[in-house]
C-alpha cells in the first residue's frame, strides 16, 4: 500500500511541475495590423461556384461549395427480390445475373 501511494505522490509533483513548464512561456499577443489582416484575407482561396449539370441521362448532378447531389430522375426497374412482395422471397442471385444454377460434374452429366 506504501509502494502505490509513494507512486501516486510522485506522479502528482511530476504533473505539477509539468504544469508549472508549461506555464513558463508565454502566448505572443494577436497580431492585428493591417498588414497581417490583409495577408490572411488576401490569401484566402475563392469557393467554387455553383453549378448544375445533366450529364448523364437520367441524372441531375448539383455541385455547390459545401455540397454534392446527385438527383435520378429516370423511372428505374427494381431489381429482382428489392422490392417486398405477399410473397416475400429472397434474392435470386441467378435470376439478377443471368446465369445458370451451378452443378458439379457428376450433376452435369445425369442432366
Amino acid at each position: 500500500m506504501k509502494m502505490m501511494t509513494r507512486a501516486t505522490l510522485i506522479a502528482a509533483l511530476a504533473l505539477v511541475f509539468a504544469a508549472a513548464a508549461f506555464a513558463d512561456e508565454p502566448a505572443p499577443p494577436p497580431d492585428y495590423s493591417r498588414q497581417a489582416l490583409l495577408r490572411i484575407v488576401r490569401d484566402m482561396p475563392e469557393r467554387p461556384a455553383r453549378t448544375v449539370s445533366f450529364d448523364d441521362i437520367g441524372v441531375i448532378m448539383i455541385n455547390a461549395p459545401f455540397t454534392r447531389v446527385h438527383l435520378l430522375y429516370a423511372p428505374v426497374p427494381p431489381i429482382q427480390g428489392s422490392v417486398p412482395r405477399v410473397t416475400q422471397e429472397w434474392p435470386n442471385p441467378f435470376a439478377q445475373t443471368g446465369t445458370d444454377i451451378a452443378m458439379t460434374p457428376q450433376a452435369w452429366a445425369r442432366h
